[in-house]
C-alpha cells in the first residue's frame, strides 16, 4: 500500500506538471484566464474565442496525459530494477487518470500550493517554473523510492507469482 501511495503521488505530480506546461501553447490566453479569477467580463478580446479556449484546454489535457505516461514509464523501470510488481504503478496511474477524469484534483489545496513558486512571475516563467517544480518533485519521489530499503520479499514480483 505504501508503494501505491508513493507511485500515486509521483504520477499525479507528473500529470500536474504536464498540464501546467501544456498552457505554454497559448501564453496570452492562459494568462488572461489565470488573471480573470472567474470573472467572465475580463475574458474579452480577439484572443478569446471558443476555439482558442478549447484548444488550450485540450492541449493542457493531452500534456497531462503525456506527463502521466512518462511517469508510468519511469515507474515501471524502477519496478523492474527493484524487482517490484508492475501492478503497483499501473494501478496508481489508473487512479490518477480517473481522478483527473472526474475533476476531483482541480481545486484542492495541494494543486494551489504547487502553483506558488511561480506566483511572482507572469507569462512563460510562471508556467515553466510551476511545471518544472512538479516534475522535479515527482523525480525526487522516484529517486527516493529507488533507494528504499524495503525487503524484496515483502513487495516482490516473485512472491506474487508463487501465490
Amino acid at each position: 500500500m505504501k508503494l501505491i501511495v508513493l507511485f500515486f503521488t509521483a504520477l499525479w505530480l507528473f500529470g500536474k506538471g504536464g498540464e501546467i506546461l501544456g498552457y505554454l501553447k497559448n501564453i496570452t490566453l492562459a494568462e488572461q484566464v489565470r488573471h480573470a479569477n472567474g470573472d467572465s467580463t475580463v475574458l474579452r478580446g480577439e484572443e478569446v474565442t471558443a476555439v482558442n479556449l478549447t484548444d488550450l484546454q485540450l492541449t493542457s489535457g493531452f500534456a497531462s496525459i503525456l506527463g502521466l505516461v512518462v511517469g508510468l514509464i519511469v515507474s515501471l523501470i524502477i519496478c523492474k530494477k527493484r524487482n517490484w510488481h508492475w501492478l503497483n504503478p499501473v494501478l496508481s496511474s489508473i487512479i490518477v487518470y480517473l481522478i483527473g477524469w472526474v475533476k476531483l484534483g482541480e481545486t484542492n489545496f495541494i494543486a494551489r500550493l504547487l502553483r506558488l513558486p511561480g506566483e511572482m512571475f507572469d507569462g512563460v516563467a510562471y508556467y515553466l517554473i510551476n511545471g518544472l517544480v512538479c516534475i522535479l518533485l515527482a523525480l525526487l519521489i522516484f529517486v527516493l523510492m529507488a533507494k528504499m530499503k524495503y525487503p524484496n520479499n515483502y513487495i516482490s514480483d516473485a512472491k506474487l507469482q508463487s501465490a
